[in-house]
């Protein structure tokens, strides 16, 4: 009776992590796509917008790229249920390191990110992505 408890345990236990990974899968592919970024805050310096594709590589990390501009990299990229937080880097002076932080809040209908930024000078500003294929 026992071993029989220890194998049930260990089934659902099982399926639960698997559950988990497929959740996670499923859950990264909501932000496959282009979306556009466009800065809110009052005192943005920002006045242009970056169009930003979000693919999954094959072991479904999310990678983005500004195809608009080849100078930015993004790295430290997270997704947990709604939000997506990751670090961008304008390497368009290799000499000077300018980074911004993003936490970006998945709307329901899956087509915004919203959230704060705070960049290496700790400015702050609000961000918008628009989903827009």
């Amino acid at each position: 009776m026992k071993n029989l408890i220890a194998i049930c345990t260990a089934y659902f236990f099982l399926c639960g992590c698997s559950t988990s990974k497929h959740t996670a899968i499923n859950s990264n592919e909501k932000l496959v796509g282009l979306w556009t970024e466009t800065w809110l805050g009052a005192d943005s310096k920002v006045d242009y917008v970056d169009t930003i594709q979000i693919k999954l590589d094959d072991n479904n990390r999310i990678l983005m790229n500004c195809i608009n501009n080849h100078h930015y990299t993004y790295d430290s990229i997270f997704f947990n249920k709604n939000e997506l937080d990751y670090r961008f880097d304008n390497t368009v002076d290799p000499s000077v390191d300018f980074y911004v932080y993003y936490r970006l809040k998945l709307s329901k209908d899956e087509k915004t990110l919203l959230g704060p930024i705070v960049n290496i000078k700790l400015e702050t500003d609000t961000v918008r992505l628009d989903k827009i294929r």
